[in-house]
């Protein structure tokens, strides 16, 4: 955010701007106003306190999207936030909107009984309590901030979520010490995705391990020892170490041995850095694997002061050296970016507090424009959601898709065979469920040219007759193979995903198939599927298990959301006829359709008789 309210990535367009203040507090002690190209930071209270005031001053900007964009402003506080997290960076301080929270990070002593990890003890600078600030650091500041503002996009937003976990380590040393030294790992380890993944060598593998397989491969004929190396080496955690070790190392410059280690008691050698880094990156993968805690030396404040503390002869970082390589190898980072003083960047996506949600399918399902086959399993799925969100009422809203009927007709012939089906299934669906006079001409003779798959138990199929109320045609077997293929697919981006209702109404419509062949412990495994996927729905729940205790079909409409047909009569005959509503009457004639197997074309003669007996004269 703070990058993009500097403007780097607006056109010539007009743009919002908004003067706004926040308050930051910091160990930091500095007396002058420090000017940078994105916001202003002022001190307040006097020099020398143990916890300082500091205004931040900012333009916060927001270019609208033309034509129309009804954001005036972004929210600034991600701003603040990025800005906060450059300048605790460079001038190795905390800053925060909490005053409190920097006090107790920079603590002096204890707080309690169990506060045996003094941050202060084991990092050096960053926890120091009225630091005093240095005219050459706040010169250097609003260079520093410029340089990461020209930073290309990409490598700015790494470095800003590399920097948050930098600080999220340091402010976890005093309660999870484990914890905080791999965070500050596995900073560094995505920042080392930034290179090309380098191929590891021999040398590269366990040294300990290495000597004895070398000892064991010497009496082996030299081909097959390369292939068993070569075998040994293709190891994904030894690549990811390799590349590791090598980022790092490729950007500790000399300077971090010499004039950055003046002072320093046990400074890393540069001769025994790999193997520092190597024991590094282990220690992480312990931690992330097995909870593994770190040498309990590097626990000790005794030990901590110092850059590295040697055990068996294996060097190890402490967490100050830690600190000190992933501060070095950050900035090393920073200052090899290009500067972009103008950026194209799609910037609106990443604006604090928008997210992407999928849209209703009453606003997309039904376009034609654009369509294309490999679209139709979510369509397909789509109109069985929105037909489902409706299903309990007696006549469902229907989504119209006459328009989109066209399209699947001039695209069937030459799409995918796998993409046709959803279109067909649609197609078929949409053409049976609506009013005759609004159906395509000659549908059905459309839907005949492929019978064939029409007539193959699959899901998309499966899921029409189960939703309209017809009876399975195939063994149960077959449609029990087709939903488990089903669910194996269901996570692809464009793969069919019905609504849970629906797949609970197939796992039910399949349990009734066992039933009936009088396998019933295939029966019960199907509910107690159905009744595990349907976590959080107790009413199904309980329904399910009833007819599993009673050997009960299930009534796969309940399912899908109608009332169950006993309850439903019951509920119309306490009706009085003076109380009796439209909605009621259509739920008869659907009651008495549904009894009467569902024929086409012949609704209108029930509603009538359910209105003469809801209606008596």
């Amino acid at each position: 955010m703070l990058q993009i309210i500097s403007g780097k990535f607006f056109d010539s367009g007009k743009v919002n701007e908004l003067e706004s203040d926040a308050i930051l507090y910091s160990n930091y002690s500095w007396v002058a106003p420090i000017k940078t190209i994105v916001a202003e930071l002022r001190p307040v209270d006097a020099h020398g306190s143990r916890i300082g005031s500091y205004a931040l001053r900012y333009m916060n900007r927001y270019q609208p999207r033309p034509p129309k964009d009804i954001m005036f402003l972004a929210n600034g506080d991600e701003a603040v936030e990025q800005f906060r997290l450059l300048a605790s960076f460079h001038f190795q301080s905390f800053f925060h909107i909490d005053r409190s929270y920097v006090e107790t990070l920079c603590r002096t002593q204890a707080a309690h009984s169990f506060d045996r990890t003094i941050p202060k003890a084991f990092v050096p600078k960053f926890f120091d309590l009225a630091k005093s600030g240095l005219q050459p650091e706040a010169a250097e500041f609003p260079k520093f901030v410029e340089k990461v503002i020209a930073m290309p996009r990409k490598q700015y937003r790494l470095l800003i979520s590399c920097l948050a976990g930098f600080f999220e380590a340091l402010e976890g040393i005093g309660k999870n010490f484990d914890l905080a030294y791999s965070v500050m790992v596995y900073m560094l380890e995505a920042l080392s995705k930034t290179i090309v993944q380098p191929s590891p060598v021999w040398e590269d593998y366990d040294q300990n391990i290495r000597s004895k397989l070398d000892k064991e491969l010497s009496s082996v004929d030299p081909p097959t020892a390369d292939r068993v190396r070569a075998v040994l080496l293709n190891n994904p955690h030894l690549k990811l170490k390799k590349r590791f070790v090598n980022f790092i190392s490729t950007h500790i410059t000399d300077n971090y041995f010499k004039s950055e280690a003046e002072g320093l008691r046990f400074s890393l050698a540069k001769s025994e850095t790999g193997r520092a880094l190597g024991n590094l990156y282990d220690a992480r993968s312990g931690y992330v694997h097995e909870l593994k805690q770190v040498q309990k030396h590097l626990k000790q404040q005794w030990i901590a002061d110092g850059d590295v503390f040697h055990w068996n002869n294996d060097p190890y970082l402490t967490f100050a050296g830690l600190v000190r390589l992933a501060r070095h190898v950050l900035s090393s980072f920073i200052d090899r970016q290009p500067s972009v003083e103008h950026e194209e960047y799609s910037w609106r996506e990443e604006i604090p507090g928008i997210i992407q949600l999928p849209l209703a399918p009453e606003y997309w399902v039904g376009h034609p424009k654009g369509f294309r086959s490999d679209q139709a399993g979510r369509r397909f799925s789509g109109f069985i959601e929105h037909l489902l969100m409706h299903y309990s009422k007696a006549r469902p809203a229907i989504l119209d898709l006459r328009l989109l009927m066209e399209r699947i007709e001039a695209l069937a012939a030459t799409a995918k065979a796998t993409e046709r089906l959803p279109m067909l299934a649609l197609y078929w669906m949409f053409n049976a469920m609506i009013s005759p006079t609004d159906r395509r001409p000659h549908w059905e003779t459309f839907l005949d040219r492929w019978r064939h798959e029409l007539e193959q138990c699959s899901i998309e199929i499966v899921v029409i007759h189960v939703v309209m109320g017809h009876p399975l045609p195939w063994p149960p077997q077959d449609c029990a193979t087709a939903f488990k293929k089903y669910q194996g697919l269901r996570f692809n981006g464009r793969a069919i995903r019905l609504p849970l209702l629906a797949e609970l109404a197939v796992m039910g419509a399949v349990a009734n198939l066992f039933l009936e062949s009088k396998e019933v412990s295939m029966f019960q495994s199907w509910i107690d599927q159905a009744i595990l996927d349907a976590a959080g729905n107790k009413a199904i729940q309980d329904y399910l298990l009833r007819c599993r205790e009673e050997g009960h079909r299930i009534d796969v409409q309940h399912v899908l959301g109608r009332p169950l047909a006993t309850d439903a009569a019951h509920e119309l005959s306490e009706k009085k006829p003076t109380d009796v509503l439209e909605e009621d009457i259509r739920f008869l004639a659907y009651l008495k359709w549904e009894a009467a197997g569902r024929p086409p074309n012949s609704d209108i003669r029930f509603w009538l008789e359910a209105e003469r007996e809801l209606r008596p004269s």
